[in-house]
């Protein structure tokens, strides 16, 4: 049932994209544009368009999301095990199910220790051209009038 589902959501997806779809709801609303003044703008003449919108979107979007879960599930899963086949940090798998306040601060850490790394590295670089630090110009921190 499930599998069935995911392939029907899956098509919806695809074929809710595709421009002949677009072109085919275009031409709807073009059509129903058109035929207000026969029926006077009226409440049923709204009423048929609202209905026949909600009738055909709102699963639709059900669908799709099903749809970009999976996807986002799936990528995820991927991006975790990137991670840890690699020199990445594996502290890092997992943090989809994090709160947003944690992932900024995860996302916080990152920068903050890439920043490290970039000062560390040069910081060895400065060494190697044989420069002491304490030897480094920081700027005079009196005021020169």
């Amino acid at each position: 049932m499930t599998k069935t589902f995911a392939q029907f959501a899956n098509w919806v997806a695809v074929a809710s994209g595709n421009p002949i779809v677009f072109g085919i709801a275009t031409l709807t609303l073009v059509v129903w544009l058109m035929t207000g003044p026969f029926y006077s703008h009226s409440d049923t003449w709204q009423l048929v368009m609202n209905t026949w919108t909600d009738c055909r979107y709102v699963p639709m979007v059900f669908l799709i999301q099903n749809s970009q879960n999976r996807d986002s599930s799936a990528i995820q899963a991927k991006i975790d095990e990137l991670i840890r086949t690699s020199a990445a940090r594996n502290s890092l798998v997992g943090i989809e199910k994090l709160t947003p306040e944690q992932i900024e601060r995860v996302r916080q850490s990152c920068a903050f220790s890439e920043l490290l790394r970039v000062a560390l590295v040069a910081y060895k670089r400065i060494e190697q051209i044989g420069i002491q630090v304490h030897q480094l110009p920081l700027g005079d921190t009196t005021s020169q009038a």
